[in-house]
């Protein structure tokens, strides 16, 4: 009779108990995954549908996705009033780096020229998403459709990727102690430099400058096309929160409480808000105005155009999400769960509601928002009245969309679903209406006459 070392049988039994541990976990990570996917069933139930859902890959099994930055591409409106000023500025020269480039693929010196300001498809071009992950990965992925147009691998997979800055034509990377410019359309490595200081944010991009903040509040700046041009400037405290990039300027919020207000070519700054308090996220920007956020409860409205304070508003709860703007009115959530919508123009409550942790979406009827159950709730836009509650737990991955009324979100494994309403099938975008509504003029009534005279808006866009 055969007998089996019992050797082997202990081994066999370990290889049968990590089969069946590997298949557990599988099924697990399964399991989760789809229970943070919305089925079409359940979102038309409640008038939406499931725009597209795919996975993402990272630098590695220890690499997470951290989150995904939006572009919106100027209207069909804008480039035409552009167009003029971009082709003058392409025959005294100004952008002859890009000329060259272009002249490269072939490309005449003209079509090259009007390209470096503004994209020839730009009229038709998507809306996107750049989805970067902790460790350097990045995908360009069409916000409406899920298609990836390219996916890069920024650097070295075990240095952190901070999150970047897009432009038309450009991304800045703060990868490691290296700054990294791709071109947006390709994913292309067009120049990197090495930082003298260590980024402990992301950086932004101002006109045709690139701002990197760094430890103890230095600040540098490189020009886009001439990577040699730079400044260096020094702020009061450490900064904690990305730059944001304004008309002509650069805005920053330092340790105490101070904005910052610099300019692209010298990097010269003022101090032209003390808030006074921490702010823990980055200011929404509105055309030239800024909504600052802060930990001590305030929204702070600055007119960075006239350096000019327009409103405050004071809470009693810290404030750490972003403040959502539309057209009328700006949506903020406190830490303790309070969900507050304000006049835009005014800073006047609207209306106020409890129970939430963070605003997804905003649509043209609706406020889709994260609820302490983890689950989607549905405001009334006008009144903050619930009106239901999706059976959806959208996972940790969580976007604030300050841009459309699309809902992203996902898991950190790589995992991301949008979702939009049934009959909204181009995205509503929000700057785009606000544009709108200001050229339209004021609301007429029966006999043709308007009804009252519009307040003046003093954002440009």
């Amino acid at each position: 009779m055969l007998r089996v070392d019992p050797r082997w049988n202990n081994a066999l039994v370990l290889v049968l108990l990590a089969s069946w541990s590997c298949w557990l976990q599988g099924e697990r990570v399964l399991a989760q995954s789809q229970r943070h996917v919305l089925s079409q069933r359940e979102a038309a139930r409640y008038g939406l549908y499931r725009a597209w859902y795919g996975q993402f890959s990272r630098a590695g099994l220890s690499d997470r996705i951290a989150g995904a930055v939006f572009y919106v591409p100027p209207s069909p409106a804008e480039n035409a009033a552009e167009q003029p000023a971009a082709r003058q500025t392409a025959q005294e020269g100004d952008n002859q780096a890009e000329n060259d480039a272009l002249e490269k693929k072939g490309e005449s010196e003209n079509t090259g020229a009007e390209n470096s300001a503004a994209p020839e498809s730009s009229a038709t071009e998507p809306l996107m998403l750049y989805i970067y992950s902790e460790h350097g990965r990045l995908h360009a992925v069409e916000a409406e459709t899920g298609r990836v147009h390219w996916s890069v691998q920024v650097g070295d997979r075990r240095l952190p990727c901070e999150r970047p800055a897009v432009s038309r034509r450009r991304i800045a990377v703060v990868h490691g102690l290296r700054l990294k410019l791709f071109d947006r359309l390709t994913g292309e490595l067009l120049w990197e430099r090495k930082l003298r200081h260590t980024s402990v944010v992301g950086p932004a991009i101002s006109g045709d400058w690139i701002v990197v903040p760094s430890v103890r509040g230095q600040i540098t700046g490189f020009h886009i096309e001439d990577p040699s041009r730079k400044w260096y400037t020094v702020a009061d405290s450490q900064i904690f929160t990305h730059p944001t990039s304004v008309p002509g300027n650069f805005i920053w919020c330092t340790m105490r409480g101070n904005v910052y207000l610099g300019r692209n070519e010298s990097g010269k700054f003022s101090i032209v808000l003390p808030t006074g308090a921490f702010v823990p996220v980055q200011p929404t920007v509105w055309g030239s105005t800024v909504y600052v956020p802060t930990h001590a409860g305030f929204i702070f409205a600055l007119d960075t155009h006239e350096e000019t304070l327009l409103w405050r508003y004071t809470a009693a709860d810290p404030i750490h999400e972003p403040v959502v703007a539309t057209n009328d009115s700006i949506f903020v959530v406190h830490l303790l769960g309070t969900c507050r919508c304000l006049d835009r123009l005014t800073g006047q409550l609207r209306w106020s509601t409890s129970g939430i942790k963070k605003i997804l979406a905003v649509s043209n009827q609706r406020v889709y928002a994260l609820g302490g159950n983890g689950k989607v709730h549905v405001l009334d836009r006008q009144t903050g009245a619930r009106l239901s509650t999706l059976p959806w737990y959208p996972g940790d991955l969580l976007l604030t969309n300050l841009y459309t009324d699309r809902i992203y979100a996902g898991t950190q494994d790589g995992y991301l679903i949008c979702v939009r309403e049934l009959q909204q099938k181009e995205p509503l975008v929000h700057r785009r209406m606000a544009r709108q509504k200001l050229q339209s003029g004021p609301p007429q009534n029966a006999s043709g006459q308007p009804e009252k005279k519009p307040s003046e808006d003093p954002f440009e866009f």
